[in-house]
């Protein structure tokens, strides 16, 4: 065995630390997979706001409170005349 030549526990050795380093760099990616998936979840919504959107990302869902809604008159809403008689028949209906 020449002086260059590594013996075969360092090549033993070598090896056994590309493995450890490969198996930290796969559970390293898989963490970061499992945070975007699990990402922290959203602060309560601002129950005191007026109207709220439902935002979505990925499989999680949550309310945002929409701070400056616009604001519409009834009056303001035309030819909405079909489905104000529906929705008082459907309101009716389920009141009774």
């Amino acid at each position: 065995m020449g002086a260059l030549e590594p013996t075969a526990a360092f090549v033993h050795a070598s090896a056994a630390m590309s493995d450890t380093e490969a198996f930290f760099h796969r559970a390293e990616a898989l963490v970061e997979r499992l945070e975007q998936l699990f990402a922290p979840t959203q602060a309560a919504p601002d129950w005191a706001a007026r109207a709220y959107l439902w935002r979505r990302q990925g499989e999680r869902g949550w309310l945002e409170a929409v701070q400056a809604p616009h604001r519409l008159l009834p009056a303001d809403l035309l030819h909405l005349e079909r489905q104000q008689a529906e929705l008082l028949r459907n309101t009716e209906q389920f009141l009774a």
